[in-house]
């Protein structure tokens, strides 16, 4: 690139330093935005008695059901039983993410849209802030108060070692899944009230999206496998090999992948509810195919069995004691007598959970910076505003 100088002569200027003071730029607009949203989000949060409210009735809800669950047990089981601990944890780990999928998008629906309504979102896009830290400051802003929440939940989560079942790997993974999972919820709650004018249908339509996600893709991945069973009795998916992986953007169906444990054991309804949607079970120690007449698997949860690729250690009445696996392996039983078995790996469908997640949340920012920006201009959310020059 060259320069003309003032008396006339030319000078070279290197194409690195342009896209170096453009990245600068670019972070110094970014930062603009970011801290000036978190603060002010941050204290309109903590003021009032909204956010009090909400944390009461949100650890009242959590308490409410470990208390259930202990007046179920000692009402079935006539004492407590020795798997107290996991339907503890199973209500702890179903009750944290549900309640959190039905928090988060309400903190984000009305971000931007609400701004609209009130006349202010000019205010902010006249500013030096761009587009991107605007809306990445409105959304950090909701993953602090949903952290916020977790963090509460955390002495809840105490409790199982009081009965002891559940190793720590697995305490961790609840928490990063429904961390996860709030986060991209409340991204998608951003992108919606971007791309609506007005609150009330962007939170209709973020909670439609929070609710298919959670319940409606269970429901077509059985449907799916139960047409399949259909078309062809002996085999649970057409291609076979591991889960659709769709259906990994489901909080309960990935922490079913991950607490399904060995067959029986695991953890309550969540085992079970990924075993019955997607046809897999896990099994411990050496890999075997099931032995049936004529070598045609008989049923779809003998046909297709998965297990951890670093086995993990049963303990009496708990969850495996190893770490949780990032890949699995899926056994594939023959399909003509006489045929040899197959394994396909794979990632664990709850890994598969927290990329997704974290994907859709990406997307979902920069979507609703490109709508702040300007639907026809793509480099808009990107470029530098004009400094006001400094009067004499």
């Amino acid at each position: 690139m060259m320069r003309v100088l003032e008396g006339g002569g030319i000078r070279r200027v290197p194409g690195g330093g342009r896209i170096m003071r453009g990245l600068k730029v670019w972070w110094e607009d970014l930062l603009s935005g970011v801290r000036p949203m978190l603060a002010k989000e941050l204290r309109a949060r903590s003021r009032g008695v909204r956010p009090a409210a909400l944390l009461t009735l949100y650890l009242l809800a959590v308490a409410g059901g470990i208390a259930g669950v202990l007046w179920l047990v000692t009402r079935f089981f006539g004492a407590l039983s020795v798997q107290v601990g996991l339907w503890i944890f199973t209500a702890l780990v179903i009750g944290s993410t549900l309640l959190l999928a039905a928090i988060t998008p309400a903190l984000t629906t009305g971000a931007i849209s609400g701004e609209r309504e009130r006349k202010t979102l000019d205010l902010l896009l006249v500013t030096r802030a761009s587009p991107l830290g605007i809306a990445l400051g409105k959304l950090l802003s909701s993953v602090v108060y949903v952290l916020y929440l977790l963090l509460a939940t955390i002495p809840a989560f105490a409790l199982v070692y009081l009965f002891g079942g559940v190793p720590v790997p697995y305490v961790v993974t609840a928490i990063l899944v429904a961390a996860t999972s709030a986060v991209a919820f409340a991204a998608v709650g951003l992108f919606f009230s971007a791309l609506f004018r007005r609150t009330q249908v962007s939170t209709l339509v973020s909670y439609l999206v929070v609710l298919f996600v959670l319940f409606g893709l269970p429901i077509v991945g059985e449907v799916q496998r139960s047409l399949a069973q259909e078309r062809e009795p002996f085999r649970t998916r057409p291609q076979g090999g591991p889960p659709p992986w769709y259906l990994s953007a489901s909080p309960l169906v990935a922490l079913g992948s991950a607490f399904q444990g060995p067959e029986g054991e695991g953890l309550p309804i969540l085992g079970d509810l990924f075993r019955a949607i997607t046809g897999t079970r896990m099994v411990s120690g050496a890999v075997a195919v099931p032995a049936v007449p004529g070598g045609v698997p008989a049923s779809a949860s003998m046909m297709y069995s998965s297990r951890p690729v670093s086995a993990a250690v049963a303990l009496p009445g708990g969850l495996g004691g190893g770490v949780l696996p990032l890949r699995q392996s899926y056994l594939i039983s023959p399909q003509t007598p006489g045929g040899e078995p197959r394994v396909v790996t794979a990632l664990a469908p709850w890994v598969q959970h927290l990329l997704i997640s974290l994907g859709t949340a990406g997307v979902a920012v920069a979507g609703a910076a490109w709508r702040l920006g300007g639907s026809g201009n793509l480099r808009a959310w990107l470029r530098r505003r004009p400094r006001v020059p400094a009067g004499p």
